[in-house]
Formats: structure tokens, C-alpha cells, sequence
């Protein structure tokens, strides 16, 4: 069901990304990385783009 529904879950876990409380943070990272592995199992590129995009987006404000 989390598959169908990939787009929204994403979204709104990437919101929590930028929180202050490390963890929540966390979590939403855990959340998007069980989803990336859910991806590599699947022959789903598009999810894999959406996971990767929503965690390349915190590793370049950490570069920044």
C-alpha cells in the first residue's frame, strides 16, 4: 500500500528532514531508507529518484 501511496509519503516526510529534534530527523530518514530498499527490490526507477532526491537534499545542506 506504501508503494501506491509513495508520493505522498515522501513528501511528507521530507518535510521532517529540515526538523530541529534530531529525532525526528531521524526517523524520517529511517522511514526514506527502508522505502530506497523497498526500490532496489522493486523495478522501480521513479521511486528510487524520489528517495534519493529527498535525501540528496539534506546531504547538500550539509555540505553547504
Amino acid at each position: 500500500m506504501l508503494r501506491e501511496k509513495r508520493e505522498k509519503v515522501i513528501e511528507t516526510v521530507s518535510i521532517h528532514l529540515q526538523n530541529e529534534k534530531a529525532n525526528i530527523r531521524e526517523a524520517a530518514i529511517t522511514v526514506l531508507l527502508n522505502f530506497s530498499i523497498i526500490f532496489l527490490m522493486k523495478d522501480d526507477h521513479e521511486g528510487r529518484i524520489q528517495v534519493l532526491s529527498a535525501l540528496g537534499g539534506i546531504a547538500n545542506e550539509k555540505e553547504a
